[in-house]
């Protein structure tokens, strides 16, 4: 959820349009804020089950590097998205003269 801005031939990925969205559009953030802790696993999402299906087969087959690796992928993935809902829910608005 990072909106890229142009910046000539490259683009800029920017935190700060979303800074304070909360307070702009409500119904928007808390939306935003599902879809997210859907994407990263949380239990009554659908894409939990996913991962406690995959990770109780590789339990039973005794891949454990494996099931190692994806808990660790997920927890990394689990922090980015935290990341995400504290910018959209806690972030204050900075005004700036931008001419």
């Amino acid at each position: 959820l990072i909106v890229p801005i142009s910046n000539g031939n490259s683009q800029v990925e920017n935190w700060n349009s979303w800074l304070g969205m909360h307070k702009i559009n409500w119904w928007f953030s808390v939306l935003v804020v599902l879809i997210i802790f859907a994407l990263s696993g949380i239990p009554p999402f659908g894409v939990f089950f996913g991962k406690w299906y995959l990770l109780s087969n590789l339990f039973v087959w005794g891949n454990y590097w494996w099931m190692f690796l994806s808990i660790t992928m997920t927890l990394f993935t689990f922090y980015y998205y935290a990341r995400m809902v504290k910018v959209l829910t806690y972030g204050k608005i900075v005004q700036t003269n931008l001419i």
